[in-house]
């Protein structure tokens, strides 16, 4: 009989370790699930920084080929203002013109 009780505590003992490896593993298991998504979350978002400069930079370069489309259409159109103006008002006119586009006399 001492021999059957022996076993069941020695048996409850082993039970009790199982218990404790399993929670370690389990605590371990869930560590590293943290460590793995917030590795990933903080990749995602390097991501989505570099792409949001990218998208930037290109907006950045759009919009200073328009402006110097721009001005250089307006150029265009101070030339031609002028040069269909009289001789005598050409001054006048182009100052108004450079003025009135933005342009440097």
């Amino acid at each position: 009989m001492k021999e059957v009780i022996e076993k069941i505590l020695q048996a409850e003992q082993d039970a009790k370790q199982m218990v404790r490896d399993a929670r370690e593993e389990a605590r371990q298991i869930v560590q590293d699930a943290r460590k793995s998504s917030h590795e990933i979350v903080e990749k995602a978002r390097e991501n989505a920084r570099l792409e949001g400069q990218e998208l930037l930079e290109k907006a950045r370069q759009k919009s200073a080929e328009e402006r110097q489309r721009i001005l250089d259409d307006a150029g265009t159109r101070a030339d031609l203002i002028v040069r269909s103006a009289s001789i005598e008002d050409s001054s006048v006119i182009t100052r108004a013109v450079h003025r009135l586009c933005g342009l440097k006399e």
